[in-house]
């Protein structure tokens, strides 16, 4: 599995309408041993749903995001989540897609609060790498 991580956080969220992603990408997180919770949100909606739900100090250190979803897609979660989001901790939003679209990679570095742009499927090396860059 590579590098081996001595970091523990306490919150990852998972926004993707494929269950079956979410539950390949939940496994890849949980026995990485980085995070101490799992969440995981099908819609945009519902993720908003549980982040104005949750304890401010209880917020995601890092939300992983799929693009194409029905009704809210990942864009309107993003613009949603900066006007609504309301704690200062640091959330890393990183968007995870299959898109191939020139124009999502761009428009993402552009994005506020999105700090990657990265193919699916998640896999413990690209975890690492990402926790390594934003969350060390």
């Amino acid at each position: 599995m590579g590098k081996t991580m001595s970091l523990k956080l306490h919150k990852a969220l998972l926004i993707d309408d494929d269950c079956l992603t979410n539950y390949l990408h939940q496994i890849i997180i949980e026995e990485s041993g980085i995070f101490e919770e799992v969440e995981i949100a099908e819609t945009a909606m519902e993720a908003m749903d549980k982040l104005e739900r949750e304890n401010v100090k209880d917020y995601p250190e890092i939300i992983f995001l799929d693009l194409n979803m029905p009704g809210l897609d990942g864009w309107d979660f993003i613009k949603d989540y900066s006007i609504h989001k309301k704690s200062d901790k640091k959330t890393v939003i990183v968007i995870l897609t299959s898109s191939d679209n020139p124009d999502d990679k761009i428009k993402a570095i552009f994005a506020k609060g999105v700090y990657a742009y990265v193919n699916k499927p998640l896999t413990y090396d690209k975890l690492v790498d990402i926790v390594c860059k934003y969350l060390h």
